[in-house]
C-alpha cells in the first residue's frame, strides 16, 4: 500500500471509529506487514498539518491511547451555540479532590480515600462510578476484601490526556490550588 492510499484509509478509519482508534488496531485492519506503528503516528501528524494549513475545523487528537477526530478547540463556542450545549457535567471541588486522590494513588480503597479526605466518600464514589470516570479494579487482599478503585479511559478523555503519565506532579497541583 502506498503512502497516499494508507493516509486516506487511516483518515477514514479514524473518522468512522466510535471510540479512540489505537495505532495497533489500525495496523491490524491494514495488515501489520503493510505499515509500521511509527508510520501511523507520522501519517496522523501529516494529516493534522494539512488540516492546520487549510484552517480546517477539526483535528485528530491522541486520547486514551488512540486517535479520534474532534472539533478544533477554537471553534468550541460555535458548536456549543449550535447545540445550545452546556458542559454535560461539571465536577464539584469535593468530587475533583476525590478523583485526584484516586488518580494519584490507584488502586485505592474507599477507606484509604476517606483517611486522606477525612470525610465519607461513598456518595462521591457512586457518582464517579455512574459518570464512568472510575471503575472497580478488584479487591484488596485484606480482611473484608474492600473494593479497589482506579480511573478509566473516560477519565483520560474528560481531562484531555493520553495516559496517567501526563498528570501534573503533586507539587504542581498544590501550587495551582494555592
Amino acid at each position: 500500500m502506498d503512502l497516499q492510499n494508507a493516509k486516506s484509509v487511516i483518515e477514514a478509519l479514524i473518522f468512522s471509529a466510535r471510540e479512540p482508534l489505537t495505532p495497533k488496531r489500525i495496523r491490524e485492519i491494514l495488515g501489520e506487514g503493510e505499515i509500521k506503528e511509527k508510520a501511523v503516528d507520522e501519517i496522523v501528524r501529516a494529516l493534522n498539518e494539512e488540516y492546520e494549513r487549510e484552517k480546517r475545523g477539526f483535528r485528530i487528537f491522541h486520547l486514551n491511547g488512540g486517535y479520534e477526530f474532534r472539533t478544533s478547540p477554537e471553534f468550541g463556542r460555535y458548536i456549543e451555540e449550535l447545540y445550545n450545549m452546556k458542559k454535560t457535567f461539571r465536577l464539584s471541588k469535593s468530587v475533583l479532590e476525590t478523583l485526584a486522590i484516586i488518580a494519584y494513588n490507584q488502586p485505592v480503597t474507599r477507606v484509604e480515600i476517606e483517611m486522606i479526605r477525612s470525610v465519607n466518600v461513598s456518595y462521591i464514589l457512586n457518582k464517579l462510578l455512574e459518570l464512568e470516570l472510575i471503575k472497580v479494579m478488584g479487591q484488596k487482599e485484606t480482611p473484608g476484601r474492600p473494593l479497589l478503585y482506579g480511573t478509566t479511559g473516560k477519565f483520560l478523555e474528560y481531562f484531555g490526556i493520553n495516559s496517567l503519565d501526563e498528570l501534573p506532579e503533586i507539587s504542581e497541583v498544590k501550587k495551582m490550588v494555592e
